[in-house]
């Protein structure tokens, strides 16, 4: 197993912090910071992420009591998107644990629902590199955990990614489904298929992406709740895209049905399939079908049972703005789409950004549509013939 694709490392700014830890000689210290004032974090909310307490973290970066545990300074490397040697020079590596792996796949998934999707990114990426290269044996234990990993790689690729610059998503999840095959696990094959075909819907290649999504549905019935649910989901999606109705209520009704089995331990999707997405769903779906008023109703089912922070505010955000334009009310919908614009392009989330594009062009096409309309309605009455208003 090989991969092609490699982490960057973090630039070279620095954060004067209490005493001037980065002159200390601690690799820790001068990374932290690195880190810091790149990202504009506050030592509390690093030390969360990283998963300690706040005094502890300020132990380790002290040059008396500096961190020493080589495993430990491996996962924080893992965390941060740097290579390991910045924090272990010259010492043994020892090999990632599967606790470390699925504390740092946790911890992605985390500043994928923040919208810190350049950290992410990197964090993704640098994980599935050292996996790729732990990884010795057919049986190995890590090989689920790498498909994991493969999955939140390609989920932030994906959001991360205009249209035409997918391929990176598709790869990850492609080799998602080599690795989910060997292990004859149906959800992670799930997941691939699903992810995989809802690349190619987003590229527009609806054709390509419907077999891979009823592939999902129909060749995985091992599959966890959570992953059958989502995959219905997109399979719905895909058929309205294609304008097969019949397909999408069907497909619709059946991912909400799968709601009442969700298990939060076993969620495969990170909570990226759950009422709130279902009825966000709908909502947009709705709008489509020209019908403004269920779909105000769904999104607001969905505002009620989503967090609006982090990628959720910004997916039902532009929602909102697609529901209120498409339904005519640019009074309302084009503030609001403004506002959406600017978070997305101020978080990086591209995905959502090509939403607003898309309803620039709607907004485009009815106006030239409207200036058409007029102007044959103008040369009707413009003749001689006098009239009243």
């Amino acid at each position: 197993m090989k991969c092609h694709i490699l982490a960057t490392t973090p630039g070279s700014s620095h954060k004067k912090v209490g005493q001037n830890m980065s002159q200390s000689g601690n690799p820790l210290a001068r990374v932290i910071e690195e880190y810091e004032g790149k990202n504009g974090w506050k030592r509390q909310q690093t030390a969360e992420y990283l998963g300690v307490e706040a005094r502890t973290l300020y132990r380790w970066m002290n040059p008396k009591t500096a961190l020493t545990d080589t495993r430990e300074l491996r996962r924080i490397a893992l965390l941060l998107g740097v290579e390991p040697e910045r924090l272990i020079s010259g010492a043994f590596m020892m090999p990632l644990s599967p606790s470390d792996v699925d504390k740092t796949i946790v911890a992605v998934w985390n500043l994928i629902k923040d919208s810190k999707y350049h950290e992410a990114r990197k964090t993704a990426e640098r994980l599935v590199t050292e996996l790729t290269t732990s990884i010795t044996s057919e049986d190995d234990a890590l090989i689920p955990l790498l498909a994991k990993a493969r999955q939140c790689a390609g989920h932030v690729a994906s959001e991360n990614a205009r249209t035409t610059m997918l391929q990176a998503a598709i790869h990850h999840y492609h080799e998602m489904e080599v690795l989910s095959r060997t292990l004859h696990d149906d959800t992670l094959i799930n997941i691939a298929l699903t992810y995989q075909g809802d690349m190619y819907r987003r590229q527009g290649n609806v054709r390509e992406a419907i077999p891979y999504l009823e592939a999902a549905r129909d060749t995985t019935p091992g599959a966890d709740p959570s992953a059958r649910g989502n995959a219905l989901q997109l399979l719905g999606r895909a058929y309205l895209q294609s304008g097969n109705r019949d397909g999408f209520y069907t497909a619709m009704a059946e991912a909400t049905d799968l709601l009442g089995e969700l298990n939060p331990a076993t969620d495969i999707t990170s909570g990226f399939y759950c009422p709130g997405t279902v009825y966000e769903e709908y909502a947009r779906s709705y709008s489509t079908l020209g019908e403004p008023q269920t779909a105000m109703d769904y999104l607001d089912k969905a505002e009620q049972a989503l967090p609006m922070q982090g990628h959720w505010e910004t997916m039902l955000k532009t929602a909102r703005a697609m529901v209120l334009v498409r339904s005519g009310d640019l009074r309302t919908g084009m503030p609001v789409a403004l506002e959406a614009s600017q978070m997305c392009i101020k978080r990086g989330d591209l995905r959502h950004l090509e939403r607003m594009v898309n309803l620039q062009r709607y907004i485009d096409r009815m106006s030239r549509e409207f200036v058409n309309a007029g102007a044959e309605l103008r040369d009707m009455i413009s003749g001689d013939t006098e009239y009243t208003g």
